[in-house]
């Protein structure tokens, strides 16, 4: 070789020799195979969520299994409650008769859910449950949970304090007038709420993985502002999309009726315009509109009475239940529900007299930051900020307090939407977290596609995505490695199920390249994953082909090498072509039935099988190969013992240079 070359060619060799003797050492590194790991994976995946599944049917099992035996009839507790059901009036109050069933309640409804008032009013203070659970309990402040606790050998309480306080529902003294009590609406800013007390005496566990966005940036300005960016949040496969992600729709002649009706008729009007272009363009998702006030909420809901008029069409689209139907709700109270899409009407803005005074009602109060992340955070999959007001309007020092502030940097936020999301192609991601993702991107660059490392603008970061370049604001391909995040996840149901479930149900095609089987066969690695990126281009984003938008053709194929291509239309003619050889069969003599095939005594005999076959019919493909061997110690089936020993033989074989393999062939 080129003198050159030896300090490269030494050093490889070096290595190479020494990862050898690494493995020999480590046999779960020596036998480690990638497509037999991720066989196994599939596996595990598929167990786990039976596991799952049937845990519904064990609880059931258990819980009938518990049941104690029948009442009798006469005088006892089914006795009451029939004769009750049969009643046509003057039933038993609800407290008395459930006081009246301690047995068989229980064993009727196991579970109750119950507003603590609900408790008080409905259960006597001597009826016990083995477990109470407080959900939103950052709303419920400790003397109304007292009576709930005491009833529970178990407690449970869930919430979140970066989100609504304790407090009564959003009040207006004057039902003309957006003014508030402002002593009144201090004093319940400082209330305790029962997740506070519960954390100063109860052991905590913080839940940090964040399912709700189906685009990373509906949670990204909570994750920073609020979160100090410790939630886990998983980054979708596109960049840019007209029905994902933060968009703002200025009403530059919004006005707002300052000191009177406390409305913006005109922002109000563009919100159930907006309401009516989602309803027709994409009726399968579900929608909902906060304000910030009960007025303008009042507005908003009157102008859409409006269009609602003109289009009876949409009617059924506000009849639905509870978690689909479409809903106009104030700030206070729109804690716990969610939609695909929600529009955001700020409301305030320049008066009559073209003046912007800066007070926005709740968010100027203590804790206003904390009601508009509730607000900001509400959406699957879109949110619209609609508002009179940019963030450019907001004199910096008349923002005295968190929640105004917090509004001014959403509004930039959502204004720079499309551009911010175009710079991000060129600026998004981070440095490789290791040479081997290093060295995957460069065969990815050389293969003509464009890598980025570590996608994702939380925690949770994508080792690398490959640009879609029929469509540029789109991931074609997600690559993890198993690197720093993946040895990093402690448990296998994150690591190799329920991380890959969310990329999955985000749009992503996800595909996994090993460490091992990058180093030993890189060549075949790399045949896999041109045809995993071709597929992938070839085939769209699931997320793509959800849209309604219309998405423009596909750019052509990239040009591909010419090749010189023969019509071959007979064996004579095939025959007179110089680099043609006739095909022959290599007969392999039968081997011993008294060793087992993966037995060690056995691999000096597979190689010289091996030896044989490679002579009469190479190059042969290594599964083609293994299949021959068992096919002469009489296998039928090649299980994994078979593939390993089989493997195990080509290796010994290709050292003592019998063989060479060149990716899946020898």
């Amino acid at each position: 070789m080129p003198a050159e070359q030896v300090v490269g060619a030494f050093e490889r060799a070096w290595w190479h020799q020494r990862l050898e003797r690494v493995h020999e050492r480590l046999p779960s590194l020596r036998d480690f195979r990638g497509r037999e790991h991720g066989r196994l994976i599939d596996e595990f995946r598929e167990l786990d969520r039976r596991c799952i599944a049937t845990a519904v049917d064990r609880i059931l099992a258990a819980s009938n299994a518990s049941r104690s035996a029948p009442v009798a009839l006469d005088g006892s507790e089914v006795g009451i409650l029939k004769r009750e059901h049969g009643k046509k009036r003057r039933h038993m109050p609800v407290r008395k008769l459930l006081a009246r069933l301690p047995v068989l309640l229980p064993e009727l409804k196991p579970c109750l859910m119950m507003s603590p008032l609900s408790v008080s009013h409905y259960l006597s203070p001597d009826h016990h449950f083995d477990l109470v659970i407080f959900d939103e309990a950052s709303q419920v402040p400790p003397w109304d949970a007292i009576n709930c606790i005491y009833r529970g050998t178990q407690l449970v309480v869930a919430g979140d304090n970066k989100q609504l306080p304790p407090t009564a529902f959003f009040r207006l003294a004057d039902p003309d007038a957006n003014t508030y009590d402002e002593e009144s609406d201090a004093a319940e800013e400082v209330m305790e709420s029962v997740l506070d007390a519960a954390e100063a005496i109860l052991p905590a566990e913080t839940l940090r993985w964040h399912y709700r966005s189906r685009h990373e940036h509906l949670i990204a300005f909570s994750n920073h502002h609020i979160y100090s960016n410790k939630l886990v949040t998983f980054p979708a496969p596109v960049l840019e999309s007209p029905t994902l992600g933060v968009h703002l729709i200025h009403v530059p002649n919004g006005l707002y009726d300052r000191g009177r009706s406390g409305t913006n008729r005109i922002e109000a009007a563009r919100v159930a315009a907006r309401v009516i272009e989602h309803l027709q363009a994409t009726p399968e998702r579900s929608l909902g509109v906060v304000a910030f006030s009960i007025s303008q909420a009042d507005a908003i809901t009157d102008a859409l009475d409006l269009q609602r008029a003109a289009h009876p069409e949409l009617e059924h689209h506000f009849a639905g239940d509870r978690l689909d139907a479409a809903f106009v709700k104030n700030l206070e109270s729109v804690q716990g529900d969610e939609r695909d899409v929600m529009i955001f009407s700020v409301g305030y803005g320049r008066d009559q007299q073209g003046n912007f005074h800066h007070n926005f009602g709740p968010l100027t109060k203590d804790g206003g930051h904390r009601r508009l992340n509730v607000a900001i955070t509400r959406a699957r999959e879109q949110v619209d900020v609609i508002s009179s007001v940019l963030a450019a309007d907001f004199a910096l020092s008349e923002l005295a307090m968190p929640g105004a502030k917090l509004l001014r940097d959403y509004l930039a936020f959502a204004e720079r939407g499309p551009e911010a999301l175009r710079e991000e192609l060129d600026s998004i991601g981070g440095d490789f977290e290791s040479p081997f993702e290093e060295s995957v991107a460069d065969a990815i660059r050389a293969l003509g596609y464009q890598p980025i490392p570590q996608i994702g603008v939380g925690g949770f970061r994508i080792d690398l995505g490959v640009v879609n370049p029929t469509a540029p604001g789109e991931f074609a391909l997600g690559i993890e490695c198993d690197g720093a995040t993946y040895h990093s996840t402690p448990t296998a149901r994150d690591r190799d199920r329920l991380r890959q479930q969310v990329l999955e149900d985000l749009g992503w095609r996800i595909t996994r390249i090993w460490s091992r089987d990058w180093v030993r066969d890189r060549p075949a690695e790399l045949t896999r994953l041109r045809a995993n990126i071709e597929t992938a281009i070839r085939e769209g984003q699931p997320a793509r082909r959800r849209r309604t938008t219309p998405v423009s053709e596909p750019a052509p194929e990239r040009q591909r090498d010419t090749i010189e291509v023969h019509d071959i239309t007979s064996v004579e003619a095939a025959e007179s072509l110089p680099w043609v050889t006739a095909y022959q069969r290599c007969e392999l003599p039968a081997l011993p039935s008294t060793i087992e095939f993966h037995d060690p005594a056995l691999r000096p005999r597979l190689v010289g099988r091996l030896q044989a076959l490679i002579d009469v019919e190479s190059p042969i493909a290594v599964g083609y190969a293994i299949s021959r061997l068992a096919e002469a110690a009489g296998i039928a089936r090649r299980g994994n013992r078979v593939m390993d020993a089989g493997l195990r033989a080509i290796s010994e074989a290709a050292r003592q240079g019998i063989l060479e393999r060149r990716g899946d062939f020898l």
